[in-house]
Parts: C-alpha cells; structure tokens; sequence
C-alpha cells in the first residue's frame, strides 16, 4: 500500500515538473521568437522597466544619504475641507501655504529651518526659525530667545528627512523629458510601505537608546498607512535629487474632515565631499549603477553607522562562532555541559523578569509621553473653550434655533428647571435647608416656566418682559435675556435673530448671543442691512438684506462678502468689488482730501491680481531675452542665476535666467505736486559701490586667453550737508579682501567708459586708501548725482594703468530748489525707492516711488491672496493728495 503511494506522488510531482518546464520553455521561446501574446510582452517590459526606474530612485535616496548634509526649499499648500454638514455652509475649504527654506545634517542629527506664512521671504524677519537637535525641538522669531516647542517637523519631513517619503512609493516610472542633464520619474504613494518604514525608524530608534524591549514590535500609524497620493522626481546628471514634487491625501478624520497636501521641494549644496574623500571605494557602491542596490544599501549603512559599530559587531559575531566552536568542541565534558546548562537556565528564569521590567518601564514612559500628548489636547480645547466664551458657539445658520424648544413651551412638557443652588446630599446641612431658599430656588410665581430665582424681578408678572415676541421661556431656554430686547449688543433685535430671514429662497438665522455671528471680524450690524433699508432706530426687527455678491449666502454668513477673493477678516473694503481691472493704461487714481499738513500720511493698498497664480510669482527666476540692450532691463550675456557655480551649489530655479521677480508697486507723483507730498531734505547721505576689472593673459599658444579679473572694489559714501558735499571712501580693497590704495579719483559728467580726452569736473591727485576723504568744497550733491555723473579710479599710468569706472547714479530731486533733496533715507526704513522720470528736454515731469508689496494671506494665515503695499506721505503746505 506505502509502495503504490509513493508511485503515485513520484508520478504526480514528474508531472508537475513537466508541466512547469513546459512554461518556462513555452515563454523562453515566445520571447525570443515573438509568438508572445502583445499584453505579456508589454506587461513583462513595463515590470522591467519599474524596477529600474526604482532602483535609480532608491539610489538616488543613497546618494543623498551618503551626502549627510544638504539644503532644501519647500513650499507646502495644505487644503482643509469641512465636514459635511450644514454648519458648514458658505464655508470655503481652508487653504494654507507655507514656505520653508533650511538645511539638515543627518551626521549631527541637526535639522534648521526658516519658516514664512506669508510676508516675504526677503525679510527674515516675517520669519520663525526651527531647530532640531537630537529629540529636543527649538524654536524663536527670528533674533529672538530660543525656546524648546514641540518638534512638529515630522509632518513635512519624517525622520528630518525631506526625502523620506521615497521609502513609500510604488508604480516608478521614468517619463521622457527634453533637457540633457535632468532625468524626470513618477510614482504612486504606497501608504502602508511608507507607516511600515516609519515604524522599522522609530523601533531602530528605541532600541538605540536601550527603550523598547526585546521582542516588543510597535504599530504602524494610520495617518500614514491609509494616505494616497503621487508624486514627482526630478534627478541630476550625478544621481542627486534635485526636486520632489508631491500630492498627499490623509485619510479622512472622525469628525468627517479631511486633508490634502501638496509639497514641493528644491535640493541644493549636498555635501557629497564629506563622506566620500575618507570612504571613496564605499562611496562608488553608491553612486556606481553597476553594482547592485543591495550592495549600494549595505555600504550606505555602514557609512552612516561607522566603521567603529561595524568593527564591534564582527568581534561580536567572532566571539559568538568562538564560543559555538567551544561548545561543539568540549560540550561533551562534564564540567562544560554542566556550566552550560547552568548558564540556560538563569537565562531562562533571569530574562523573563528583566524583559518584564523593561517593558513595564517602557510602557511607563508610552503613558508619561500620552499623559503629554493629552495635556497638550487639553490646553488646545481649552483655548478652544475659551474661543468659544469669547465669540460663542459654532452657530448653525440654516437650523431655526426655536424648532428644539417649542416642543416644551407647555407647561406640562418643561422639563424640572435646575435650581441656581445645588446643596450636597452628604451635607449635613441639608437637613436643615431654610425653606424660603429651596422655594425661591422652585417657585415660579407667575407660571411662566421661568423659576423666580433666574428671572429679575421686573420680569415676574410678564410672559414677554422685554416685549421683544420671545417668550421669557423661549429666551430661558436659548440663553438670551429676558429683559433686554437686544442680548449681544448687535443692533438686532433677538427675536429678529431666532425667527431669521429669507435671502436666496433660504432662511437664515443669526446668533442671538455673538454680536459677529460667523466670527470674520465684522459685527452683524454691518453684515446685516444695506445703506438703502439700514433702520433708523436701533435694535430693529429690519430683516437682514445684504448679498454683497449675490452668491444666495448673506453677508452675515459669507467669509468673502464681496466675492474677490479676499477673506473679510483682512479685507481692506469687504464690502466692495471693484469691476475696473487696472493696467500700465488704466492706472489707478487716488485722491485724499482733508489732510493736515506736516503730519505724515499713510496709503494702505490691497491688490488682487486678476489671475491668483501671480501671488506665487513672487522670488521666481526668469529667462530676460539675449541682446536686448534698450529699456530700463538690459541684457548683453547670455547667464543665469547658476553661471559659474558647480552642479548642486545653487537652486533648481537659478538654471531658469538671469532676472528674479520682486513684487514693487509703481506710484506716479507729478513733479509739482511731490515737493508737498514728500519729505525734504539738505542733509543726505548716499552710498554707492563698484569692481574694477583687469586683463590677465593665461596659457601660452593655442591654450592662451585672455580673462577679466577684479583688481578693485569700492565703497563710497557721498554726503551733501546745507550746499557742500564730502566723499568718504569707505573700502578700497582687492578681491581677496585685502586694503588698497589707487593714485588718483576723478569725477567725469559723462557715462562708463570715459572717453580718451575727457577732462574731469573733479579731481583728487593724491594718494587714496580705505577710509581717506575727499571734501568737494560748495557743491550740491543733486549736481553730481543726477545720472549723468561717473567716479574714476586709476592705479598707475601709460599702458599699465588700471581704472575702475562706477556711475553715481541719481539722487531723487524732482523740482526742488538747488541743495534740496526728497529725503530717501526716511522714506528707505519702510523700503520705499524713488526715481526722477525726465523728458526729451532733460525736465523732470514725474517722481516714481517703488513701495514694495507683500504676499497677503486668508482668515487662516495661509491662503496667499493679494498683495498689500503702503506709501508714506509727507504732506506741507497742502490739504489734499491727487
């Protein structure tokens, strides 16, 4: 019987093996051949071709990794939608932007960051700076006080790694692109590959700091493990990320709102020489493509785990084999066998207990960190709770407050009103209670439903003591006033509020006890009613009519009254759309009437530009045309931003040209009329500066060239005090930075170069090093400064002279007497510029001031939505300005 059914199994697992080598030998053959069905073939090369792109994205993380330290920027928009429910109504899904620029040191456990919500990133000061060392976070505006924070960085940077998302893709894809040095890959987020990575980094965490004990495995968290998304990579020549574009969305909350992130980040100044110059040959794994991933993954965690951890654990695996050897060797001895049974079983009996006492430690410390974590909830919801005393509830608009009270108008139905004194049952005094109290606590003389103790006393007697057609019980219960017709203060009167209004074929309701019903920073007085059927007397019963935009949701529930894109809350006119779309034709007229001379004037302007894309133009690099050698933007070199610099020492976008968008907001004052709008001035000083360059010839025959050096650099102070002017030369250096003299400083009224021949206006034949002076005697600063006048610098003489040739540039002056300036200065702390404009005849006609405008951001902080600037004026003399 065992004979026949061992025949039997031979004889099927023979068949099975035919079978699979007929497949391999039917798919060998179709490959090679072509018979292969199109959609094998295809999915067989598509296979192949995502484990390739893969495997270069993943080396390409290694890369990074070998790097240690980088810089990055990172523009992060994060979309909240609210649940569905009505209380959402007129709701827009908040949108937040943040833009972070930092650096991080995987070797020094360092991470920086900057990080800016709005403003401009060219003031670091809008700033709040991040640090992060070890498992401690700081934090401070920028100049501040360190202080210790939350370490928060693990939302956009898991593991202080802005490449750690890498770990949890799939569905890699290399996609053709037409630019020689970059490669361009897609992928598809892997939710749970990505929690299950984080989970292996934080046990690999503990178990370094000796917290998570033996054989105890953590979860993986949710908001990773259900999150979807897709994403972008863009690599170098040298296998560096330079850009990781990507599009996440976190599973939905209890409360059944839900969040979408988009994170975009540049890659710059990857330190690759730290590591690779000690540990070259483990470096070309790395960054080799012919040697396997595995083997590039291996020598990347020796490289960060050093080759001091790695010697330990060899000599700990040669111990481990030694002692085997022993035992294998002499087990068999008594002695041997004895102490090794011995040592077994104390291991055994030890273990358990100092395995249970650390896991009983470690969870001590998981609850210490939720006890935290809770307090930290704890002090949110109060902040919370306190909001909500401050503004009250969140108020339901479309839900008519009264329809869950009238159910229990009738007497019969209220349900036992809780008496303002609670006595304790174990008190002893209980039993003593006066019982005027406990009736003044119950009674309800005039049956209203309202007890004596909570209604004042001229409200006893009277259903509707405030006359407002609430019931004094409608009002008990809804927690407004019984005797004041107009609880918040609002100017409209409660029962207007509860019994609500149509507009948009809806009815609203307002909030009784918030006089801002959805908390935008306008009260419901001015949300409520239009300048046409505004009511004479307040608080009035004047049904609310204002839908500034039309949209069917009343003002008094609209965060956007007018629709143009600018939250109420920073709206400088939320009340009013301009349909006028201003242009270089079209500009904007502003005229003021009533000013009070000599006290200074300021002009707030919002812009919303007609497409909200232009609110990211800000800081971007763009491409100037070649040869363009006319206008006020010239360009004669064809170079970027990144000319020069080596692979990986600059920003992506500095390959994009040579001009970077700084938003200024033009004004154009008429030269007659700035002298009494702007601030004046006899008592200025200007500084300017400017390299000189040198020809050096290097190589010799073919190989010779000629190259431009700077032998020069200057900074000079022009001051022009009542009539006179002094120069201060505040640096005379070379390149190096070293102090130089030069033999003689000239003043040309002409442009750079001089023309051979030229004669000087001014003159100083002297000796000049770092700070010399030189006094031009009774000279107004506006004669030398005003555009048309140059300053020369010359070494030596004949035809080894060098000369450096820096324009003056234009101090602004427009038709002020002789000796006057506008003072610059004053107006330059609120980093305003200004320009003389001259005609064909060289008169001044206009004075352009440049106000530099910042990005303006949403009711939340975060939604870039216009551009604010403000001018300051200076008016003398006048009482109106346009």
């Amino acid at each position: 019987m065992n004979k026949n059914k061992n025949s039997l199994l031979g004889g099927t697992l023979l068949i099975l093996s035919v079978v699979v080598v007929g497949w391999f030998v039917f798919l060998y053959a179709g490959l090679h051949t072509g018979d292969t069905p199109d959609v094998l073939r295809t999915a067989i090369k598509e296979l192949k071709n995502s484990k390739e792109a893969a495997d270069v994205v993943k080396r390409a993380w290694l890369l990074a990794q070998q790097a240690g330290a980088y810089e990055f920027a990172t523009d992060i928009e994060q979309t909240t939608y609210y649940p569905p429910a009505l209380t959402n109504v007129g709701r827009h899904a908040r949108v937040e932007h943040l833009h972070i620029e930092g650096k991080t040191n995987s070797a020094t456990q360092n991470f920086e960051m900057a990080i800016w919500q709005g403003g401009s990133v060219l003031n670091r000061d809008s700033a709040f700076e991040v640090r992060a060392e070890g498992d401690k976070a700081f934090g401070r505006r920028h100049g501040g006080d360190w202080q210790e924070i939350e370490d928060f960085t693990g939302l956009f940077a898991p593991n202080r790694d802005m490449l750690a998302y890498l770990h949890g893709i799939k569905n890699v894809r290399e996609v053709n692109v037409d630019l020689q040095n970059y490669r361009k890959f897609n992928f598809s987020v892997d939710g749970p590959a990505f929690a299950e990575y984080m989970r292996l980094q934080l046990e690999d965490q503990l178990r370094k700091e000796g917290k998570l004990p033996l054989g105890v495995s953590l979860g993986t968290p949710q908001v990773y493990r259900d999150m979807v998304g897709n994403g972008e990579l863009w690599l170098a020549a040298s296998g560096l990320p330079v850009s990781l574009n990507i599009s996440l969305e976190f599973p939905q909350k209890s409360d059944g709102s839900r969040i979408k992130a988009v994170i975009h980040t540049d890659f710059s100044n990857f330190s690759t020489e730290q590591i690779a110059g000690k540990n070259g040959y483990l470096a070309g794994f790395i960054s080799s493509t012919s040697a396997p991933t595995w083997i590039a993954e291996r020598a990347t965690r020796i490289l960060q785990d050093g080759w001091q951890k790695v010697g330990m654990q060899f000599v700990l695996g040669a111990l481990c084999s030694a002692a085997l050897a022993l035992l294998v060797a002499f087990g068999r001895r008594p002695k041997v066998y004895a102490a090794f049974s011995l040592t077994v079983i104390v291991a055994m009996v030890v273990s358990p207990l100092l395995r249970s006492a650390q896991v009983a430690a470690f969870s001590r410390e998981q609850a210490a960190a939720q006890a935290e974590a809770n307090a930290r909830d704890e002090r949110l919801q109060a902040q919370q709770n306190l909001e909500t005393q401050v503004y009250g509830p969140e108020w339901d608009g479309t839900q008519s407050p009264l329809e869950n009270i009238d159910a229990n108008t009738d007497g019969s139905t209220m349900p036992t009103p809780q008496p303002v004194l609670s006595v304790s049952t174990h008190s002893p005094a209980s039993s003593v209670l006066d019982p005027a109290i406990l009736a003044a606590v119950t009674t309800d003389s005039d049956k209203d439903g309202v007890p004596d103790a909570d209604e004042p006393a001229i409200c006893r007697g009277s259903s509707d003591c405030d006359n407002d057609t609430l019931t004094d019980l409608q009002e008990y219960r809804l927690g407004t006033s019984l005797d004041n017709v107009d609880s918040d203060g609002d100017n409209l009167r409660d029962d207007l509020e509860v019994k609500g209004f149509l507009i948009g074929g809806r009815r609203w309701y307002s909030n009784p006890l918030a006089a801002d019903t959805n908390r935008d920073g306008l009260p419901d007085t001015l949300e409520c009613w239009g300048d046409n059927v505004r009511p004479a007397v307040y608080p009035s019963n004047q049904p609310c009519t204002i839908d500034s935009d039309s949209d069917g949701v009343p003002d008094i529930f609209a965060y956007d009254n007018d629709g143009d894109g600018v939250d109420d809350k920073v709206d400088y006119a939320p009340f009013y759309k301009s349909s006028e779309v201003y242009n270089y034709e079209n500009a904007f007229s502003l005229q003021v009437d009533g000013l009070t001379p000599y006290e200074p004037l300021f002009v707030d302007f919002q812009i919303v530009p007609t497409s909200p894309n232009q609110l990211s133009y800000a800081r971007n690099v763009l491409d100037w045309p070649v040869n363009d050698t006319e206008g006020q933007i010239q360009r004669t070199k064809d170079t970027t931003f990144a000319t020069g610099k080596p692979e990986g020492q600059y920003l992506p976008s500095d390959e994009n040209g040579d001009l970077r968008l700084v938003p200024l907001v033009e004004i154009t004052i008429p030269a007659t009329d700035a002298s009494n709008l702007l601030p004046t001035t006899r008592t200025l000083a200007v500084n300017r500066g400017g390299v000189g360059y040198k020809k050096v010839e290097t190589g010799s025959g073919s190989q010779k060239k000629t190259e431009y050096k700077i032998w020069l650099r200057a900074k000079i102070e022009l001051r022009g005090d009542n009539g006179t002017t002094a120069l201060t030369f505040a640096g005379l250096t070379d390149d190096s930075g070293a102090d130089i003299s030069v033999d003689r400083v000239k003043i040309f009224k002409s442009s750079c170069p001089v023309k051979e021949g030229t004669t000087p206006e001014y003159h100083k034949d002297s000796t000049t090093k770092s700070g010399d002076g030189w006094s031009l005697g009774n000279v107004n600063l506006p004669s030398i400064l005003d555009g048309k006048h140059v300053l020369m610098f010359e070494q030596g003489s004949g035809g080894n002279m060098l000369t450096a040739c820096i324009p003056l540039g234009d101090v602004p002056n427009g038709k002020l007497p002789a000796g006057w300036m506008f003072d610059t200065a004053s107006l330059s702390s609120y980093g305003i510029n200004l320009r003389d404009v001259v005609d064909a005849q060289g008169e001044v006609t206009n004075i352009l001031a440049y106000v530099p405008a910042n990005v303006g951001t949403g009711m939340t902080g975060g939604e870039k939505q216009f551009f604010s600037a403000r001018m300051a004026y200076m008016p003398a003399n006048v009482t109106s300005l346009g």
